[in-house]
């Protein structure tokens, strides 16, 4: 059985979903995308830990609001608000950032990470990356969808994605069709982040960490996964064959099979 609802957040709510009873998982999306990432996961998950996903502010059902924020802010009034004690954070992409964030902020509330490579704060991933996302999130925030599907099938870390038809279509749908890009519009309040930024800080992580890519992800998000599985103490890196950088939707029972395999021995 799910349950749902929303939670209030400086400046706005964020709508969440909990299934499941054991101990605490939280399934964090990546960026362009919602809690629907998850959906391959989710339920079976569910039948050994309580686990939660949730829109992170500015995604699916959780608006943007107005007021600075930060995500790993957010994240901890989620926690505290459900009543939820060191989870285990599972997340890819920007969802990554996020968790690798919290768990530099606040040590104590993590059990646990498995994460993907990721737009860490403080990060160059170089100018194919940058225009890419820009060219997606400027066509998508003035609704000019024809333009945001060109742009986000032209842009690089996808690359994998796009030559597999089922994670096409889903991503397609939810990014294209469903987000609405509320940061690319004028006056939209930016994520604050930890200063200094995270990509120095990877040696602070103390919780267990699972780093998990997919061995067609792209290569200066390769190598920022690789060095933050040498930088994080005692770190693991797993390489998925055929995926990409979205690969629990790329190869989402190979990914799964990681996954459940991590949180038995943690």
């Amino acid at each position: 059985m799910t349950t749902s609802g929303f939670i209030d957040v400086e400046g706005t709510r964020l709508y969440y979903e909990v299934a499941g009873s054991g101990p605490p998982v939280v399934l964090l999306h990546g960026g362009f995308l919602d809690l629907r990432q998850w959906d391959d996961q989710f339920e079976v998950l569910a039948r050994e830990h309580q686990v939660i996903r949730y829109d992170a502010r500015g995604y699916g059902r959780s608006s943007l609001g107005t007021v600075p924020y930060s995500h790993y802010a957010d994240l901890a009034t989620l926690l505290r608000v459900l009543a939820v004690e060191r989870p285990h954070l599972v997340a890819l992409s920007n969802g990554a950032s996020i968790a690798v964030e919290f768990a530099i902020w606040s040590p104590a509330s993590v059990r646990s990470l498995v994460v993907g490579a990721a737009p860490m704060p403080g990060h160059d991933l170089g100018p194919e990356f940058m225009q890419g996302a820009r060219a997606v999130i400027l066509a998508g925030a003035a609704g000019r969808k024809d333009d945001c599907r060109a742009a986000l099938w032209g842009f690089a870390p996808l690359r994998v994605a796009a030559t597999i038809p089922a994670a096409r279509e889903r991503i397609d749908r939810l990014i294209v069709e469903d987000h609405e890009f509320a940061q690319g519009r004028p006056g939209a309040p930016i994520a604050e982040h930890l200063d200094p930024p995270t990509s120095s800080r990877f040696a602070e992580v103390t919780a267990p960490t699972l780093v998990v890519v997919g061995d067609g992800e792209m290569p200066e998000l390769a190598e920022q996964a690789a060095l933050m599985a040498r930088s994080i103490p005692g770190a693991r890196l797993n390489v998925i064959r055929g995926g990409g950088h979205i690969v629990n939707m790329e190869q989402p029972e190979a990914y799964l099979h990681v996954v459940l395999e991590w949180l038995r021995a943690h």
